[in-house]
């Protein structure tokens, strides 16, 4: 167990055996024996680590584990396989230490809840369509926009962690995890995070047919990405049943309302069979010749986070259920931070526990 961590506590940090050897002063082969359980080091070289780490002592006895699984990638992310090892430590550090904290609360452990129909493998593009429309209905979010989809997500039991990393790396989802875990890069603009955040969540959740390439994969969590964010009914709603020609003005205040970015509205209104093939061509030729294919014309749409497991560290620091240590541990950050950390989510001094 202390090995595990040793090692996710490095990966997390893109060091290698050789680099936190030399930063502790000692032999790779002393990390390796640590790490593979072959031997156990001392108090002394623990607090050594865990400053190097910028980890607490306690954090290698760690009650809390997780069995991520395999990560689903998508086809096309060339984030580098050091870089990936990393990201997964660092994801299975965060999860750990929000499953932690739910377990203070025992009423705030929160158990995905979807329909039996999830269950069935999808036969076509088409079938994701449906399998959105009764996502929504099973969360009751009716045909209305999605105000937000990070909170919405982990209010239904889906871990949402946001990192900082690689451009090359846009998200992904853990399907076989013993926790259902969602991942995304931060630095993307707004609407590409909710699509992203949509998009893995269709990984998340769908069983795709055996005979599926990754491609075909791709295009279903696509799909289902769109009709989650916008539902057909919506989208016939906003645009008419058939249109030959749409507005620039129209798919910028669409992004706005409904999180979604222009160019996807063009992909739903094509999905939904408002416009035809030769519309949509030259809707993406336009974006394309302008080039707004990354950066999309008008105001950016702003970003979404999740302060859940901030608001739990909070109100168990509140209640006196844990130490600032202990706070600063369960949100990784240094204890010179840990208040203001908790006060970034609210009246800055206010956090501070009153004695009675």
């Amino acid at each position: 167990m202390l090995g595990d961590r040793l090692k996710q506590a490095r990966r997390a940090r893109h060091l290698t055996q050789d680099d936190l050897a030399n930063s502790v002063n000692l032999s790779k082969a002393a990390i390796s024996n640590y790490e593979t359980g072959k031997d156990c080091p001392s108090s002394g070289v623990l607090f050594r680590l865990a400053d190097t780490l910028n980890v607490s002592f306690d954090y290698f006895f760690r009650t809390v584990t997780v069995d991520l699984g395999e990560p689903a990638y998508r086809k096309h992310c060339s984030l580098p396989e050091s870089r990936k090892l990393e990201l997964e430590a660092a994801v299975c550090d965060k999860v750990e230490s929000y499953l932690e904290t739910e377990a203070l609360f025992l009423n705030d452990q929160i158990q995905l809840q979807i329909p039996d129909s999830f269950s069935e493998r999808i036969a076509s593009n088409e079938d994701t369509e449906e399998l959105a429309e009764q996502l929504r209905k099973a969360w009751g979010l009716g045909y209305y926009p999605i105000d937000n989809l990070a909170e919405l997500l982990e209010e239904h039991g889906i871990k949402v962690i946001f990192v900082t990393t690689h451009n090359a790396f846009d998200g992904c989802a853990y399907p076989n995890g013993s926790v259902p875990v969602i991942v995304v890069n931060k630095q993307k603009a707004g609407d590409r995070i909710r699509f992203d955040l949509a998009h893995e969540l269709g990984h998340l959740l769908l069983k795709f047919s055996g005979n599926w390439d990754e491609d075909i994969q791709e295009s279903a969590a696509n799909r289902f990405a769109g009709a989650f964010l916008a539902p057909a009914a919506a989208v016939k709603k906003e645009l008419g049943t058939h249109r030959s020609r749409i507005s620039l003005q129209e798919l910028h205040d669409l992004k706005h309302k409904y999180g979604m970015s222009m160019q996807a509205w063009v992909y739903r209104a094509l999905d939904t069979e408002v416009i035809a093939k030769s519309t949509a061509g030259k809707l993406f030729g336009m974006f394309n010749k302008k080039g707004w294919k990354e950066i999309e014309p008008g105001r950016k749409y702003p970003k979404e986070s999740t302060d859940r497991h901030i608001r739990l560290v909070a109100r168990a620091y509140i209640d006196g259920i844990i130490s600032d240590s202990r706070a600063a541990e369960l949100l990784g950050v240094p204890l010179t931070e840990v208040i203001q950390k908790l006060a970034d989510t609210s009246i800055g001094e206010s956090w501070q526990p009153v004695v009675s």
